[in-house]
């Protein structure tokens, strides 16, 4: 029952495609965390490329103002 077994179906079952949870579901799992990651981390961070350009912005004005 253990070990490699535990993902194989019984003899004359009608479910013998239990292989494909080991397969399908940690890709699942790893769009669902993507998602969720996108949604309640990176959208309340700046942007680097916003931060990069606002330096850029005030080094421009400080040479400017010299």
């Amino acid at each position: 029952m253990w070990g490699g077994d535990i993902w194989q179906a019984p003899i004359g079952s009608d479910t013998e495609y239990w292989f494909w949870i080991p397969w399908i579901l940690p890709h699942l799992g790893a769009l669902f965390g993507a998602i969720c990651y996108v949604g309640f981390i990176s959208l309340h961070h700046e942007k680097e490329i916003d931060v990069g350009m606002a330096q850029q912005q005030r080094r421009r004005k400080e040479s400017n103002e010299s």
